[in-house]
């Protein structure tokens, strides 16, 4: 959970909630998949191949899109050694 909070903070830091809207429910879908740690893999690395296409669609710097990949990748690795 900690990993989609980094990726939440991110967003919050470009600006308000409902300008990013698309980002912020994409969140929610990859927290509720991960809350009670029953998750399924597939599902993680499409939603974050999700989120990273959808923050394409904004203007966003180069250097926060490095950092929501970053995060982003992060999140599917742990996922995918299972922890």
């Amino acid at each position: 959970m900690a990993r989609v909070k980094k990726l939440r903070q991110l967003v919050d830091a470009l600006g308000t909630a409902r300008a990013y809207r698309k980002l912020h429910g994409i969140l929610d879908a990859l927290e509720l998949q991960l809350d009670d740690g029953n998750y399924r893999r597939h599902a993680v690395t499409r939603l974050c191949e999700a989120f990273l296409s959808t923050a394409e669609l904004y203007d966003i710097s180069e250097a926060a899109a490095r950092r929501m990949e970053h995060a982003a990748c992060a999140l599917v690795t742990l996922v995918e050694d299972g922890r």
